[in-house]
């Protein structure tokens, strides 16, 4: 009998089985009426993960992916660490410890005619999967690797109330909305709420539909009238806000949006990469915003 070596599975395999296993982790967790993407933002760097060797935040399907693991984990820290990585920083994994999936894209560049015989030079994003592993799960040598540590400099100085400077917010009645036709934001009053923070965190998930104008990132043209979409820009929402919730330092109630859950189910066992799309157009939105509050 002769040996056979094992072919390694390819990228765009690797990058499959990746978002199959975020979004079998996602259903799971909302099957039990769990919103996999709210958390308590006191840990860590504001809760959003970074990588511990770089100071570098992650962003898009990778806070989530993150996020997961350390819900699932219990991890209460925010650093994470490719298996060379933590060599490096004086640590090793810890022997059975499972890594998490992130996401890192390349741009292809290729020449492609077009329909005028013209050459036209294009882009396209192409993922590679990397496995990291959380600072818990690593077994550092001692004075590596255990010291106190603060948020990369990114992550500081986000404010709720200057980003929501940026849209027109009237207040009164207790519904907080969107209205795309008058371009405003509808929100009770702050004493209406439990809590301030509720506040702070329903505004930003309001605050990102906004991103969604035509005017700015154009996508919600027909989403009112098509229930999938609906349910579809309402998780872009809920990414949107528990991103900026992290990076603000809020832990408000973000509201409940058990009615898209069945739809959220449907779309991500039928689509794993739609989770990815949501994820990623959130991650749109908060750059916006970012980039809009700086400017200001």
């Amino acid at each position: 009998m002769t040996n056979q070596a094992v072919k390694k599975p390819s990228r765009a395999a690797r990058v499959e089985a990746a978002a199959q296993e975020i979004a079998d982790k996602v259903a799971a967790l909302l099957e039990q009426g769990v919103m996999p993407w709210r958390r308590p933002w006191k840990a860590g760097a504001h809760g959003l993960p970074f990588n511990g060797a770089t100071g570098r935040r992650y962003s898009g399907t990778n806070i989530l992916s993150l996020w997961l693991a350390e819900q699932l984990g219990g991890y209460d820290d925010a650093r994470w660490y490719t298996f060379k990585q933590a060599q490096a920083c004086g640590g090793r994994v810890r022997s059975g410890e499972k890594s998490s999936p992130v996401f890192f894209y390349n741009q292809r560049t290729f020449e492609e005619e077009n329909d005028r015989g013209e050459t036209e030079t294009k882009c396209v994003p192409v993922a590679r999967v990397f496995r990291v592993f959380n600072h818990h799960q690593i077994l550092w040598e001692q004075g590596r690797g255990e010291e106190v540590y603060e948020a990369p400099v990114e992550l500081r100085n986000v404010d709720a109330a200057a980003l929501m400077s940026l849209a027109r917010v009237t207040h009164g009645g207790f519904r907080a909305y969107y209205q795309p036709s008058t371009d405003r934001i509808q929100m009770p009053r702050k004493d209406a709420f439990a809590h301030e923070a509720d506040y702070w965190a329903t505004g930003l998930h309001e605050l990102t539909h906004w991103t969604g104008h035509a005017g700015r990132l154009d996508r919600l043209n027909g989403y009112q009238a098509d229930p999938k979409a609906r349910a579809l820009e309402e998780l872009i929402a809920e990414l949107g806000s528990a991103t900026l919730c992290a990076m603000c330092g809020v832990s408000g109630d973000l509201g409940n949006h058990a009615s898209y859950v069945d739809s959220w189910l449907e779309r991500i066992r039928e689509e794993p990469k739609a989770l990815m799309r949501a994820a990623a157009a959130a991650q749109r939105a908060v750059t916006f915003l970012e980039e809009t509050q700086q400017q200001a």
